[in-house]
């Protein structure tokens, strides 16, 4: 998928099922997941949900999600955990696929931050950590071992 998006940065990707869900493909940068067609009819009871996680989409990010693109050396552990920002980072989606917490690997913006826990699957949404423990180095620890989202966002003034 990232490797679709950096070549062809001018067009909307679409992604087709992989046997997951539409998350990956999405952190990747896709601009949309085919998750049902009729060969897969006979499977369509095997794809996961994601109801509450497209509502997140359209309620928090629907006013900046075409400017987040996948963002490369935030995070420590690449492999498990990525990022979708916008050019400033002042709107950052970041994404761990389970463990112990997320940890940057460079300061964020200086500003004020509103911080949101949300897991995918269900949309059941925690309030993410303060500001201050949002720090080069330091483990940002997750609400549990499943995978979740943290959206970072300008706070309200």
């Amino acid at each position: 998928m990232r490797e679709y998006r950096d070549r062809y940065p001018d067009r909307a990707i679409l992604a087709w099922h992989n046997g997951l869900d539409g998350l990956p493909a999405f952190m990747g940068g896709a601009a949309n997941v085919i998750l049902r067609y009729r060969s897969f009819q006979a499977r369509a009871d095997e794809i996961p949900d994601m109801g509450a996680f497209d509502r997140f989409v359209r309620e928090e990010l629907g006013g900046v999600l075409m400017r987040l693109s996948p963002r490369d050396g935030l995070l420590e552990d690449p492999a498990r955990n990525w990022c979708l920002a916008d050019a400033g980072e002042r709107h950052l989606l970041l994404y761990s696929a389970g463990g112990a917490g997320l940890v940057l690997r460079r300061p964020l913006a200086a500003q004020a931050w509103r911080a949101t826990w949300i897991e995918p699957r269900s949309g059941e949404r925690r309030p993410g950590p303060a500001a201050e423990g949002l720090v080069t180095g330091r483990r940002i620890q997750m609400p549990d071992t499943r995978a979740w989202l943290l959206w970072l966002s300008p706070a309200p003034q």
